[in-house]
């Protein structure tokens, strides 16, 4: 009993769980720039980085809103990256653990 659809549908399962973790990895660099990066320049705007308004302490706010975000969000594709391996993993135990039994 031969599935290659099973396969490549775990296959499937395990390169979304890969690519869940990367985006979020790309995430969490985004919101860690955010944090690190905030520059408010007193004579030029042009070496303004995530500035939106005048004073500082709004623009900590704004920023660190931001990053809540994308810590958030990052934080749900682990997970949803976690379940997809999981996921993966657990059928293909299960499709080898009813081979066993079939095949003894």
């Amino acid at each position: 009993m031969n599935h290659e659809w099973v396969k490549k549908l775990l296959n499937i399962w395990m390169v979304l769980g890969i690519i869940a973790y990367i985006i979020s990895g790309v995430l969490i660099n985004r919101g860690w720039d955010r944090l690190s990066n905030y520059y408010q320049s007193e004579t030029t705007s042009s070496m303004n980085n995530y500035v939106y308004v005048g004073g500082d302490a709004y623009n900590y706010i704004i920023n660190s809103n931001v990053l809540t975000g994308y810590f958030t969000l990052s934080g749900a594709l682990m997970i949803v990256g976690t379940l997809f391996i999981l996921i993966s993993r657990m059928e293909k135990n299960r499709r080898l653990t009813n081979e066993k039994i079939i095949n003894d």
